[in-house]
């Protein structure tokens, strides 16, 4: 368990007794912001950056405990039974058994590859064990012969049904994908996949092109497999290696037309404005955040009025926990410029559906996370006439996804009350709506 001002205990270790005094007294209230000088000399800089991605909400407001296991920051049973079988299998792993960690990324990967979802489910089944491969069938006591019915000499495990049977080495040698598997260094299927998602690519769009052909090839290889078990048809690798390839140019020619050309998304620009004005008398307020894993973040804040045209805004850069307390901090400091420009009316987009949500009160999709951020924030609504909150697409909040990349490259805040960098009023334009021209 954990409560909601949880601070790590490695930041602390040399605090004395009386610590909620100490603490007190390195944080600045009024402002929600810690005040550090009278030990950052004696912090490392990540001790720093933990302490300052720590949010400072309303102290009047009792701690929470939350479970973090689950995204509503509630216990279940399913959550702390599969929390205690994740741990028994670290501590299997760490005691020398032969239990195998997946790493992370590969499942993230899979689910991000440009195909059809029964193959990205076909690419989970592989990496989960759950494929029908006849060395699995035997470990789950189905009374079948192991080895391999097309060559007869090996089992059939999912790496040697997809990579190394003989056959499926001349489907390989055939292709034009310019990639080899080293049968002597091939390990486990999801190794194979992290080296293949870690490959150099001339650029995004040839690596997105390249996964999705591989997808396709995986896939004919293992129905071309199905049809020899059940029809007894057997194989033809150049055969097997035009379908896939065909199945894979179709796909991306019908479902992904400006990928399969090579169009980019410089190229394809809107006919008509993304972004649109507020109601007369009111001014709309786009918020966005950026973030790195190494905490540091970026802050971007962009306000207009009902005619479009460029009222303020912001680029801050500074520490964060995580992207999601970037995009609620990006909305405060939003809420912070409104409020000092004497804005009575706003109405608040950002692209972030937790931010948004969470706002309103659910705290879901780990929004728990960020309570003291949307305290703060709804503290703040009280002081505006009227607050709107909008949830809007990423492509229709470019305006201050620009000035959040300013902001992460910042050290100190940048505010802009008239005239904007050149390259976020190349943004504003674009927009098709008024802009202070470049000076």
């Amino acid at each position: 368990m954990f409560t909601e001002r949880n601070i790590s205990p490695s930041i602390f270790l040399s605090v004395p007794h009386d610590a909620p005094q100490f603490v007190a007294e390195i944080m600045d209230k009024g402002l929600h912001q810690w005040t550090l000088q009278r030990i950052v000399h004696l912090l490392d800089q990540d001790s720093i950056n933990s302490i300052l991605c720590l949010p400072i909400g309303n102290v009047s407001h009792p701690d929470r405990i939350v479970w973090p296991w689950c995204a509503n920051g509630l216990y279940s049973a399913k959550s702390g039974y599969h929390l205690i079988h994740a741990l028994r299998n670290v501590s299997m792993s760490n005691g020398g058994q032969s239990s195998h960690c997946v790493n992370p990324l590969v499942w993230k990967e899979i689910w991000k590859i440009v195909t059809l979802p029964k193959i990205r489910v076909f690419c989970w089944r592989i990496v989960s064990k759950a494929l029908a491969t006849r060395l699995n069938l035997c470990k789950r006591r189905v009374n079948v012969n192991p080895i391999c019915p097309l060559c007869n000499d090996q089992v059939e495990s999912k790496e040697h049904l997809l990579f190394l049977c003989p056959w499926v080495k001349m489907v390989r040698f055939c292709s034009t994908f310019n990639y080899r598997v080293n049968p002597q260094s091939f390990t486990t299927f999801d190794q194979w996949f992290k080296s293949l998602i870690q490959m150099k690519f001339p650029s995004s769009l040839d690596k997105r092109n390249f996964l999705t052909k591989i997808s396709f090839l995986l896939w004919f290889i293992w129905k071309a497999r199905c049809r020899f078990i059940f029809d007894g048809c057997k194989p033809e690798p150049i055969h097997v290696l035009q379908m896939a390839n065909s199945a894979a140019r179709d796909f991306l020619e019908a479902c992904l037309p400006s990928i399969s050309i090579g169009i980019t998304n410089r190229e394809v620009l809107p006919a008509q404005p993304l972004w649109s004005p507020p109601r007369l008398g009111w001014y709309k307020v786009n918020s966005d955040g950026a973030w790195k894993s190494n905490k540091a973040a970026g802050l971007g804040v962009i306000i207009r009025n009902s005619e479009g045209a460029f009222c303020g805004g912001l680029a801050e850069g500074k520490v964060c926990q995580s992207a999601l307390a970037t995009e609620a901090d990006a909305v405060l400091s939003g809420l912070n410029l409104a409020l000092s420009l004497h804005h009575r009316k706003v109405m608040v987009e950002t692209d972030s559906r937790v931010v948004k949500f969470g706002i309103s009160g659910n705290y879901g999709n780990r929004a728990w996370s960020i309570l003291p951020i949307l305290l703060e924030i709804r503290r703040m609504e009280t002081l505006f006439d009227s607050v709107e909150w909008c949830w809007i697409p990423r492509n229709k909040n470019r305006a201050a996804h620009m000035a959040a990349s300013i902001g992460i490259a910042t050290v100190h805040r940048v505010t802009w009350l008239n005239q904007p960098p050149p390259s976020l009023v190349r943004v504003l334009v674009s927009d098709g709506l008024p802009c202070p021209p470049v000076m």
